[in-house]
């Protein structure tokens, strides 16, 4: 039984090392802006072959931001990941969906219906929606 045990172990082992392995292009990160009346949002993107990470910040009046990592998978022309972000810049983190579909060089950030499964937050599919865009990025050049 412990062999059995073992060589479980050791297979998950390889699948998971190899299943998380990808071809790593050079991502270069992409930075992206949006406005909606009085708030606003950066956005950082790292883009791979089939996934994504970068930072996202929501800017309020009252010097109120939120700010957090985003990550996720790509599929074709949309971007869904989660963001794990501290709101008001302070106290304890908070998990929430992301979805992003890139129009030309914008991305618009959509809504759904959100569902947690095993303590991860995502949108439920065939909710997702891109119809009643808050805030859509345009790509900025920064000098870095």
């Amino acid at each position: 039984m412990r062999i059995i045990v073992t060589v479980a172990y050791l297979m998950l082992s390889i699948l998971c090392l190899t299943g998380c392995e990808e071809k790593r292009q050079a991502g270069e990160m992409q930075h992206y802006v949006a406005y909606n009346n009085r708030d606003s949002a950066r956005l950082e993107l790292t883009l791979f072959e089939s996934r994504f990470h970068g930072e996202l910040r929501f800017y309020r009046p009252g010097n109120e931001i939120d700010s957090g990592e985003v990550q996720g998978n790509i599929q074709k022309d949309t971007l869904i990941g989660d963001y794990y972000y501290t709101p008001f810049g302070w106290g304890q983190k908070k998990r929430r969906p992301v979805v992003l579909l890139k129009k030309g060089t914008q991305y618009m950030l959509g809504t759904g219906t959100e569902q947690v499964y095993m303590g991860i937050p995502h949108y439920i599919p065939s909710t997702i929606s891109f119809q009643q865009v808050k805030f859509v990025f345009k790509k900025i050049h920064t000098s870095e």
